[in-house]
């Protein structure tokens, strides 16, 4: 878990480094890097989105720009979807980090594997 909080924190001072000042605030204008680490193999998968206009390379980055804008950026904020997940332990941790309308955006949460974690941010943000 060490190794994931300094490559997390390392990945976001250099995405941070790189915002010389924020930009003026676009309605829902958003840049993230969204990650899921894998405890058991040490994988780590990630996808860029971009929301306003809508892009990156998240496979659904239309849904996931939706769920962030009604959570005004804030991942924490998006609703459970109410559907179960699978009763496997395969723990995960997935993390956001980038810009959401000018502000720096930090977000890391743990599951017990990648399906609860994508159930559990509103389905889409983390589904990939």
């Amino acid at each position: 878990m060490r190794g994931l909080r300094m490559m997390i924190a390392a990945a976001a001072a250099a995405a941070l480094s790189v915002i010389a000042a924020p930009a003026p605030a676009l309605a829902d204008a958003g840049e993230l890097t969204l990650g899921i680490y894998w405890h058991n193999t040490g994988a780590t998968k990630t996808v860029s989105l971009t929301c306003d206009p809508v892009g990156g390379t998240h496979p659904d980055a239309e849904d996931a720009c939706a769920d962030l804008t009604k959570a005004d950026g804030d991942i924490s904020r998006i609703p459970h979807t109410g559907a179960s997940c699978p009763p496997l332990y395969d723990p995960v941790t997935v993390f956001a980090f980038g810009t959401w309308n000018g502000r720096s955006v930090f977000f890391a949460e743990e599951h017990t594997n990648d399906a609860c974690a994508n159930v559990a941010t509103g389905g889409n943000v983390f589904n990939f």
